[in-house]
């Protein structure tokens, strides 16, 4: 016998074919259509159709800027397997100068859900979704001790009293690779974003930090 599909898209969301077998088609389906009707021939008794669809999730820079120079970036997420989508990492996406980039929120004032950069973010069943970066300025780098060590400097000390500390990714036109122990001993900060630039952060570097509320690290290699 034959049958005939016929797919009908809920607004907004995005069509991206139907695929037979045993998976969909991000998961090694075999895409038979991308046309919204399509009609299958001799159907056996039992045979696997999938529609597959995707959603957009938009990123307003703010003060920032995408790779590119623009204000937003669009992406394109498959909704085959996850309903909720994977945010961008940090990854050189999106750029302020003398700023770091820290989290994105689902609302442009900050008040909505703080997302972290790469996590997932409920998409509410929606077609489309915005989300904000989260700009944090950077700490002015005089304000840091530091010396020369191999692939960059690494941080000695700190002289500031700031409750945000932020760390740049360079010092002296040089990479920010590793923080000393000791280097914030006895700091009075509640909060130290790291440069994605730092690998290594050695034993007792935030000793008798007794304000210390909450340490941001970014994905990649990073030593302890």
């Amino acid at each position: 016998q034959s049958v005939t599909i016929k797919v009908t898209m809920r607004d907004g969301f995005i069509y991206d074919g139907i695929s037979v077998g045993n998976a969909l088609v991000n998961k090694n389906g075999q895409r038979v259509t991308t046309s919204k009707t399509y009609t299958f021939e001799n159907v056996s008794n039992e045979t696997k159709v999938y529609v597959n669809t995707s959603m957009t999730v938009v990123y307003h820079t703010g003060e920032g800027k995408t790779s590119n120079g623009s204000d937003t970036k669009e992406v394109t997420f498959s909704l085959v397997g996850y309903h909720n989508p994977r945010t961008l990492e940090e990854n050189g996406y999106f750029t302020r100068d003398g700023y770091t980039l820290v989290e994105y929120n689902t609302k442009e004032d900050r008040t909505g859900t703080p997302v972290s950069l790469g996590s997932r973010v409920d998409a509410e069943g929606k077609p489309s979704l915005d989300l904000w970066c989260v700009w944090q300025k950077n700490t002015d780098s005089s304000l840091f001790k530091y010396k020369n060590t191999s692939g960059g400097v690494e941080i000695a000390g700190y002289t500031g009293n700031e409750e945000v500390i932020c760390i740049p990714e360079k010092m002296g036109g040089k990479a920010v690779v590793s923080i000393a122990g000791g280097a914030f001993n006895n700091a009075d900060m509640k909060k130290v974003i790291i440069a994605k630039s730092v690998t290594s952060v050695a034993s007792g570097a935030f000793r008798n930090c007794k304000n210390l509320e909450t340490v941001v690290v970014f994905d990649g290699e990073f030593g302890a």
